[in-house]
């Protein structure tokens, strides 16, 4: 009797395992966007997220430039995308108020001077579907700010819309983010769509005073390869529609770390009870 109960336990700790490994391909179930940031110093996407697209601006005009496009290859169909920008405006690093520092060059995005809302759509081409989405969005925040508004929509429904509330609470009070002359934050955000979803338009607002500046935007069709990064804080965001996720995703080897250390303590003290009986 006491060995099938303890090759029971072994098999449903087993079967925990599996469900655990299984629910990394898709973390965030109960969420529709999950958002996570790299270490300092990093201002791209990281090679584990899987093959992406970067648009870094230095093709664009300095200034407005209405219906700017880029385009890319799904990794996984091979289909042809395309990527628009319904009004962007772009500016030079450390150029008319903007700041310059370590990492910072070339050109980057920026929503001000009387340019308050960007809408970025995806096309598949190959299929003719104009209203195309992706799973995985990329940025890098050059100079936080609490004006700084991001949507994600699947279609008409709003998955995610947020500002940063608190920055260096988003960051867990981590100052290495701090740089440049005026000693602003900025980091890189990684954004993954939820399963059954994806980003078809992300919208960027400025709703108030100063500018939102980011820059290497980063597109990939399908899932994440890993979800890669760090769980920001949720005290430092104020999400006003749609559902975030701000929890860290645990490393395969620590779920299964945990489980088979729990299934071991557990034999042993039956083992032991065992030996009290005898």
């Amino acid at each position: 009797m006491n060995l099938i109960k303890s090759r029971s336990i072994q098999f449903a700790m087993g079967a925990i395992a599996v469900s655990a490994i299984s629910d990394l391909s898709n973390p965030n179930s109960a969420s529709a966007v999950t958002i996570t940031y790299e270490n300092p110093g990093i201002y791209s996407a990281s090679s584990a997220v899987g093959t992406t697209k970067q648009v870094d601006f230095e093709s664009a005009s300095i200034g407005v430039t209405n219906g700017y496009g880029v385009s890319f290859v799904d990794s996984t169909s091979g289909d042809n995308y395309t990527a628009t920008y319904d009004t962007l405006q772009v500016a030079n690093y450390g150029g008319s108020g903007q700041t310059a520092g370590a990492g910072y060059s070339g050109q980057f995005s920026t929503n001000i001077e009387g340019v308050l809302t960007t809408n970025l759509t995806f096309a598949d081409t190959t299929t003719g579907n104009a209203a195309a989405g992706i799973k995985y969005f990329g940025i890098f925040y050059s100079s936080l700010d609490s004006n700084n508004q991001l949507a994600f929509y699947d279609g008409s429904t709003v998955l995610a819309q947020f500002k940063i509330s608190n920055i260096p609470q988003l960051l867990n009070n981590n100052s290495a983010f701090v740089g440049g002359p005026y000693n602003q934050y900025g980091a890189f955000f990684n954004f993954y769509a939820d399963a059954g979803e994806q980003f078809t338009r992300i919208e960027f607002t400025q709703t108030g005073g100063g500018g939102f500046e980011s820059d290497n935007h980063t597109f990939r069709v399908p899932d994440a390869l890993t979800i890669s990064g760090t769980g920001v804080n949720p005290a430092g965001l104020n999400v006003t529609a749609g559902t975030l996720n701000t929890t860290a995703v645990p490393e395969p080897f620590t779920i299964i770390g945990t489980l088979i250390g729990g299934s071991t303590a557990l034999r042993m003290r039956k083992k032991l009870k065992s030996s009290n009986k005898a």
